[in-house]
């Protein structure tokens, strides 16, 4: 828990200050959950503070919600290109993802239970939250600018899709937080993800398990399971 809220102040998420006259606070709750490695194996404990995005307004605490994802369709088509043309697949993790984007609205939310400061205080949000209705729509916005600032061109056919360098052969795809990235050599990927880790925290390493599957590659060959 404790983790959880220094990753909250390191990107400066949220100020405390007296509610203004008029606006409305909104609650937040602890959420545990287990990381299990592929091999079944329990990684890490999490605890992570969401707010209560079902009391927020429409109009007031958020204006649009949607927020494109890669479909899975697409993400098996570039892995058969990865395959195909013997190219290397690594995928990366974005951590606190939603922390590193900018909220597009003034949002209040209660201080995090078992950790108030001052019960007069409520907490003004700067950044994009867990359980904001937004957040999503917010991140992918961020992503977008960055890969755009790092030379990568968005997809005609997928905005969830962007290409780097041709002689690389670089291709990423993004779903929420989650990417793949395929490219000509091993270099050539971690290369992009250290300039990608300039911008955000995250963590990357060779493609095994990908929203919920488990992923094997051979020469000839690409499973799920």
């Amino acid at each position: 828990m404790k983790e959880e809220l220094q990753s909250m102040e390191d990107p400066n998420v949220y100020t405390l200050t007296e509610l203004p006259a008029g606006a409305k606070c909104i609650g937040n709750r602890w959420v545990y959950k287990l990381k299990i490695s592929p091999k079944k194996e329990v990684e890490r404990f999490r605890a992570r503070i969401v707010l209560k995005g079902y009391s927020q307004r429409k109009n007031i605490d958020y204006k649009e919600l949607y927020a494109l994802v890669c479909r899975f369709e697409v993400i098996r088509y570039i892995l058969r290109i990865a395959l195909r043309e013997n190219l290397v697949s690594y995928q990366c993790d974005v951590k606190v993802a939603f922390l590193n984007s900018d909220i597009d609205v003034p949002l209040y939310m209660d201080q995090p239970e078992g950790f108030e400061e001052n019960n007069d205080l409520v907490c003004f949000l700067i950044r994009a939250i867990y359980g904001a209705r937004q957040s999503p729509r917010c991140f992918y916005k961020r992503m977008k600018t960055i890969l755009s600032n790092l030379g990568l061109k968005q997809s005609s056919t997928d905005p969830c899709v962007f290409f780097g360098n041709k002689a690389h052969r670089l291709i990423l795809a993004l779903h929420v937080d989650d990417s793949v990235v395929v490219g000509k050599s091993e270099g050539v990927i971690i290369s992009f993800l250290n300039e990608l880790k300039h911008h955000l925290e995250m963590t990357y390493k060779p493609l095994e398990k990908f929203l919920g599957l488990q992923i094997e590659r051979s020469e000839r060959s690409l499973k799920t399971s």
